[in-house]
């Protein structure tokens, strides 16, 4: 039998769609096996705000049995191991335990690198700085810097400026710049105390730079993040806020 037009066009279109559908299979299924893979196995930064310095303890106490590298409060012997290099796939930052410049940035954000072409690994990058009081033993921070990248060459180079500023860059991939930060710590000449702490994220300010990562941010923070530094000082029922920084590997 012939076949007729409404025969072959219900052909036409079964052909057309397996061929759609196999173009999408292909397009589909390496993201997801991607976006799988990466989920599975990402390096996680941290920064949290605490009204103490026993809720600080307790948090790093917490943080080292989950397998966590703690860089903030600083420990004597990362002056003579390694101290942050500020890398990591995922962002977990609180800041609920301060008073915020900008409204609604007092609370928990989390944010991460882009996916990668497979095979392929996508990082941030963070640089952790301080201006120490060189009258306090251990060392407490008059005012805090964190600045997030997403391009290894300018977080390397915001360190060095940073560094040149006065400040003591505790957390960057900079080997200079973390040379001269044990350099400057270790000219303070503090003891430190009965846990080893040197320098203990005791500080009155926190200014923390999303421009250049601001994209990734929660689409309401996104604008301010663009604007300019998020900044925080101490909750009324505190002296100073217990800053806590670390990293752990995938």
């Amino acid at each position: 039998m012939k076949p007729t037009k409404l025969t072959q066009s219900l052909s036409s279109l079964a052909r057309h769609a397996t061929a759609l559908l196999l173009t999408l299979s292909i397009l589909i299924i390496p993201g997801s096996l991607v976006s799988a893979a990466y989920a599975a196995t990402p390096d996680v930064g941290l920064t949290s705000f605490s009204i103490n310095a026993t809720r600080q303890d307790t948090q790093v106490d917490n943080l080292k049995k989950s397998g966590y590298d703690v860089a903030v409060p600083l420990n004597v012997k990362d002056l003579s191991d390694k101290l942050g290099d500020g890398s990591f796939q995922i962002a977990d930052l609180d800041f609920s335990s301060s008073v915020p410049s900008i409204p609604d940035t007092d609370r928990r954000i989390s944010f991460e690198a882009p996916l990668a072409a497979p095979g392929g690994t996508s990082l941030l990058y963070s640089v952790v700085a301080g201006i120490p009081d060189a009258t306090t033993c251990p060392v407490e921070i008059k005012e805090t810097k964190i600045v997030f990248f997403d391009d290894k060459q300018k977080s390397l180079d915001a360190a060095a400026k940073i560094s040149d500023d006065g400040y003591v860059v505790y957390v960057t991939g900079n080997k200079d710049v973390q040379d001269a930060a044990k350099k400057k710590i270790e000219a303070l000449n503090c003891q430190p105390n009965a846990k080893g702490v040197v320098v203990n994220g005791k500080t009155k300010f926190v200014s923390v730079d999303f421009s250049e990562i601001w994209p990734l941010l929660p689409a309401n923070l996104q604008q301010p993040a663009n604007a300019g530094p998020f900044t925080y000082t101490p909750a009324a029922a505190s002296d100073a806020i217990y800053l806590v920084n670390g990293r752990k590997e995938a």
